[in-house]
């Protein structure tokens, strides 16, 4: 009887942003998307906005030029960490543009 699945992975075969390497611009569009979601969908902030033009606006306000191209200092641990602090910020903090603990310094610029 063969096997059910013989394929076998060589080497990593994630994705850029599952396999740990990621840039800042996607570290940027990460957390963006984090808080616009969390700021549209359950506060009603920025309802003016499509998700995507949110999502640019905020990738615009972390990084720019060079800088969004290079390889972020800061594990995607780091970024999981302040996605769940986004989605735990109350509505209030987050219309006033309180930036929570665990997102200061993520991404990290080269």
């Amino acid at each position: 009887m063969a096997p059910a699945c013989t394929i076998q992975a060589t080497g990593s075969d994630a994705g850029t942003l599952d396999a740990g390497i990621q840039t800042v611009a996607d570290q940027c569009a990460l957390i963006g998307k984090e808080y616009c979601a969390q700021g549209a969908a359950r506060c009603g902030i920025g309802l003016a906005y499509t998700l995507d033009q949110c999502i640019a606006a905020e990738a615009a306000t972390c990084c720019t030029g060079s800088a969004c191209s290079a390889t972020s200092g800061s594990p995607p641990s780091a970024v999981t960490a302040c996605e769940q602090a986004i989605d735990a910020e109350d509505c209030n903090s987050m219309a006033n543009g309180a930036v929570p603990g665990a997102c200061s310094g993520v991404p990290k610029m080269p």
